[in-house]
C-alpha cells in the first residue's frame, strides 16, 4: 500500500500542474471573444460543465484506482494528452 501512495502523489501534482495553465488560457480566450453582456453567463456555464465533468469522472477514476493505480494514472494521463491535442484554443488567438 505504501508504494501506491508514493505513486499517487506525483500523479496528483502532475495533474494539477498540467491542468492549471490550460484553465487560464481558456479563461483568457473566452474573456476576449465573448461579448460583455453574455460573458458572465457563458463563463458560469463553462464552470458548471467543468465541475460536472469532475463529479462524473472522479468516482469512475476511484473505482479504476481501487483495482490498479497504474492503470488509473495512465488513463488520466492519456485523457489529458488527448484533450490537449484536440484543443483548438491557442495563444495566438489571444494576440491582437
Amino acid at each position: 500500500m505504501a508504494g501506491s501512495a508514493w505513486a499517487a502523489v506525483p500523479g496528483i501534482v502532475a495533474a494539477f500542474t498540467l491542468g492549471l495553465p490550460r484553465t487560464a488560457l481558456f479563461s483568457a480566450y473566452m474573456n476576449k471573444h465573448i461579448p460583455s453582456d453574455k460573458r458572465a453567463t457563458v463563463l458560469s456555464f463553462a464552470s458548471m460543465v467543468r465541475t460536472l465533468s469532475i463529479v462524473v469522472a472522479n468516482p469512475f477514476i476511484g473505482l479504476v484506482a481501487d483495482r490498479s493505480l497504474t492503470v488509473a494514472l495512465a488513463g488520466m494521463g492519456a485523457a489529458m494528452v488527448l484533450v490537449t491535442a484536440f484543443s483548438r484554443v491557442e495563444e495566438k488567438h489571444l494576440l491582437d
